[in-house]
């Protein structure tokens, strides 16, 4: 097989990837030995993990003939088997499985260790039929240039389907195996992409669930077409947390804030605004009250500004706050102080009495956000941006509580001025939040209903 190459699109630095990472490897080193193996990342898309580019970054280190894009949690016996009906020029592309096996915690621990995967192994889920393009699937290089996977797709949810189906029209039939051929995945912490990640994923799959014979190319160039966002540079400072502070239309809380926060002895602190495009009298009155300004591109909610603040900020430490807190002398001393013993620090907004379980106003240490993530969605992320405000908190502190790296800093007062403790007015802002409360709760529901149990079991999620 000289003219064959295993490519294996993958970044994360999730102790359970690696481990699957390496236990594929090996099993391709026995199937498929001498064939050369590619790990490739997708570059670092802002946008979101891209299976696309990850394939193309690979490819670029090989002049194989016959690819098999391979994801770094899966084994099928049938691959080999797919590999030869391809290099035999009988067929462009193969998909060598018919039926997915999700394994659990505990058979993924044995096929690590070294145990031959079998369907007599405990499942996370019940089996269920295997999708051409997702998974493993061979393709020769001419097939994937003239249908190659869509990058508009970020994180995961129907670029496997939209692929294959582009195969479909342009490459003609697949091979596939004539008997049952389990693929097993292997258990890792989850990435899932819900709301606006998943409708704009729906977006696109539908535009190739539409598409005919005559107008799959052009959904195609479309997709090749498609440029994302640039890297944001993110800013030298030489404080040690940064304030990260989501705004939207009360341009009057600039200057009360500011001058809480320089009342405060932030000595260490830098803040940072984070506003929308449009909304100018804002981002002019936090800049005129002292501020540093960062105009958001991923979005306007709040988890979408706290991820690009994560991404345009260079400190150890990041908080996040709201515009309507009055901070207290020492709070930055008793945040930090907490920080020498947990990466997630709950500071003391003097009002709850839950603050141990719910980090309400938390400290991240970028180390933590950066090597583990703070959302369910895994490593690079604050928040799950299918939520637009409320609910991240008990998304982010179930995460810490489980992982055991969060502390309550009862020193560190940052008071917290909302209607709700009857320390403010209400408005058009917080109005907006309460309306989307009911989906919030839902998403929060569904997305810890379906990973919550894997992330308790596992002690590197």
């Amino acid at each position: 097989m000289d003219d064959v190459a295993v490519l294996i699109p993958f970044a994360s630095t999730c102790p359970d990837r690696r481990a699957n990472l390496a236990t594929v490897q090996d099993w391709y080193s026995r199937i498929l030995p001498g064939v050369p193996q590619i790990v490739a990342d997708d570059g670092g898309c802002r946008a979101g993990w891209t299976k696309a580019y990850a394939v193309e970054r690979a490819m670029a280190q090989t002049d194989a003939r016959v690819l098999v894009v391979a994801d770094s949690d899966c084994l099928c016996d049938a691959v080999p088997e797919a590999v030869r009906a391809v290099l035999t020029a009988h067929h462009r592309w193969a998909f060598p499985h018919t039926q997915i096996r999700r394994l659990d915690i505990d058979a993924t621990a044995e096929v690590r260790a070294g145990a031959q995967p079998t369907e007599a192994m405990p499942l996370e889920f019940k089996p269920y039929a295997g999708v051409a393009g997702g998974g493993i699937c061979v393709v020769t290089r001419d097939a994937w240039a003239e249908a190659p996977m869509d990058p508009r797709f970020k994180v995961t949810h129907g670029e496997d389907v939209a692929w294959a189906r582009a195969m479909g029209y342009l490459c003609g039939r697949p091979w596939f195996p004539k008997y049952n051929s389990p693929l097993y995945h292997l258990h890792h912490p989850p990435i899932l992409a819900v709301g606006a990640r998943y409708r704009a994923n729906e977006s696109i799959a539908r535009m190739y669930d539409h598409a005919t014979s005559l107008t799959i190319r052009q959904v195609l160039a479309d997709g090749q077409a498609h440029q994302d966002p640039p890297a944001v540079e993110p800013l030298p400072s030489t404080a040690t947390v940064a304030v990260i502070v989501p705004v939207l239309r009360r341009p009057w809380r600039a200057e009360p804030f500011m001058e809480s926060w320089r009342a405060s002895n932030p000595a260490g602190s830098a803040v940072y605004a984070v506003t929308d495009a449009e909304d100018r009298a804002t981002r002019q009155a936090w800049f005129d009250a002292g501020a540093i300004v960062l105009t958001s591109d991923r979005g306007s909610t709040y988890a979408c500004k706290v991820n690009y603040g994560l991404e345009a900020t260079t400190e150890p430490w990041l908080l996040l706050v709201g515009d309507d807190v009055r901070f207290h002398e020492g709070w930055l001393e008793a945040a930090l102080e907490a920080g020498q013993h947990a990466d997630v620090v709950s500071t003391n907004d003097m009002a709850r009495t839950d603050l141990d379980e719910l980090a309400v106003h938390p400290m991240f240490s970028r180390r933590y956000l950066i090597d583990r993530g703070a959302s369910l969605d895994g490593p690079g992320l604050i928040c799950h941006e299918g939520y637009k405000h409320w609910y991240v908190d008990n998304e982010w502190s179930f995460l810490a509580r489980e992982r055991g790296v969060m502390a309550y800093a009862a020193g560190a007062r940052i008071e917290h001025l909302h209607p709700i403790f009857r320390k403010g007015e209400t408005d058009e802002v917080y109005e907006l939040g309460q309306s989307f409360a009911y989906e919030d709760s839902r998403l929060w529901t569904l997305r810890k209903n379906l990973y919550g149990r894997r992330v308790v079991r596992s002690p590197h999620a």
